[in-house]
């Protein structure tokens, strides 16, 4: 039985027979944490499952991806666990490593997403300045590939 196994059962015994975590480790001997820990990893897509049983981590590897929020991030750690042998503390690391890089990231596109968007502001308010003269003058936004195109058109006959 793997530690998915063990998860699925505690879950089943919880549904039947309507215990709580705290009950189910009474009965077991072990600590209301350690079933909270197992029920975790339910967590875990199936396809992650499949790699963590294939690939021979520890649960502590297993309950470390956890952290991550998609498969894709999960498998590429797993694969580092197996290339680097890394231990349980150095894989939190790097979890953690990628989760200030992308968290850095996000951060970087919101002020960037703010900049644009001031910058936009600023040549709508142009335009209407260059309206106001007299000056014929358009502005197009297309969005073509996943980039924005503003196009100004001005008429000087």
């Amino acid at each position: 039985m793997n530690m998915f196994d063990e998860a699925h059962a505690l879950k089943t015994m919880i549904m039947m027979c309507g215990l709580t975590q705290g009950e189910i480790a009474k009965r077991m001997g072990v600590s209301q944490s350690y079933v909270a820990n197992k029920l975790r990893l339910l967590n875990i897509s199936d396809e992650v499952r499949k790699r963590i049983i294939e690939s021979q981590i520890s649960e502590r590897h297993a309950r470390a991806l956890l952290k991550l929020r998609d498969a894709k991030s999960q498998c590429d750690v797993i694969d580092k666990i197996i290339k680097m042998r890394l231990t349980v503390r150095a894989t939190e690391a790097l979890i953690d490593d990628m989760l200030i890089e992308e968290k850095s990231t996000s951060l970087y596109d919101s002020l960037t997403r703010d900049k644009v968007r001031c910058f936009e502001e600023m040549l709508s308010a142009a335009v209407k300045g260059l309206l106001s003269y007299g000056i014929k003058v358009r502005q197009d936004t297309d969005e073509f590939c996943g980039k924005r195109f503003i196009t100004l058109c001005i008429d000087d006959r």
